[in-house]
């Protein structure tokens, strides 16, 4: 028997077999990963109001959802496993953001119980945190992963709307009924996404996310300009504004970074 020829098919099987298994290994995605992230944010914050009368009908509205722009970034954490071509997994994260205030101006003649004159709503919100928690399905091509994902989203925020109203022909406020409420929303979220690996370990992304982040609604009371007390008179003595709210919807583009365990 030719051992030189034998343990020279040998060793070729062996490297060729390493070759493979390095090769499997560098376009694996089964594993638990973590990294970090980093975008922005855009999308509406509308602070809602809703005028009415003692008889208890709506007699005037308004809405102002001003487009808001924010940085983000964070963290996240999720496992893959792959089948074939086919990747399915979970992921979670956890995102820091702040978004801007805006206003809504309205004039209106009146009726016999909303008094003529200029309604402006004043809106702001800003999320303490934005997470979400995501099912993930994607198709390699080599070393690249296209995934869809979608999920819920858990923001913890503080909300305020303030609407002030201006007599026709006033240069000044002279009624003011603000709100206000924090608390944890809650919503959806559906987005997709390109993920490349760079090594077998290291991998980037970059991802679009839709968030709707649900309402939060905000108990709010009368400040007479005028006497300064908190009961209004005059005007607004048989009027409520019953809602001061607000409700988001976020779009977020991202990119990032994870490392495969």
């Amino acid at each position: 028997m030719n051992y030189k020829l034998l343990s020279a098919s040998l060793l070729a099987m062996a490297a060729i077999a390493g070759s493979a298994a390095a090769q499997d290994d560098a376009t694996s995605w089964t594993g638990v990963y973590a990294g970090v992230n980093l975008g922005g944010a855009w999308g509406t914050s509308c602070a809602n109001f809703n005028a009415t009368s003692p008889a208890g009908g709506a007699s005037y509205s308004g809405s102002n959802c001003p487009n808001n722009a924010a940085f983000t970034g964070g963290v996240q954490i999720g496992y893959n496993y792959q089948i074939n071509s086919w990747v399915v997994g979970l992921e979670g994260d956890v995102d820091g953001a702040t978004t801007t205030s805006g206003h809504y101006s309205r004039t209106t003649a009146g009726n016999a119980d909303i008094p003529a004159g200029t309604y402006t709503a004043y809106g702001d919100h800003t999320p303490g945190a934005i997470g979400t928690i995501r099912a993930r399905i994607g198709y390699t091509f080599d070393k690249a992963l296209v995934y869809f994902t979608g999920g819920g989203v858990f923001a913890g925020s503080n909300g305020n709307a303030t609407v002030s109203y201006t007599p026709t022909g006033a240069s000044a406020p002279t009624a003011i009924y603000t709100g206000g409420g924090s608390g944890t929303r809650t919503g959806w979220t559906l987005g997709g996404g390109v993920e490349y690996k760079l090594t077998p370990k290291w991998s980037v992304k970059a991802e679009d996310l839709f968030m709707n982040t649900g309402n939060v609604s905000a108990p709010n009371h009368c400040v007479d300009t005028v006497t300064g007390g908190t009961v209004c008179s005059g005007d607004f003595s048989n009027v409520t504004f019953h809602t001061a709210g607000s409700a988001g919807n976020v779009n977020v583009f991202r990119v990032g970074v994870n490392y495969l365990f």
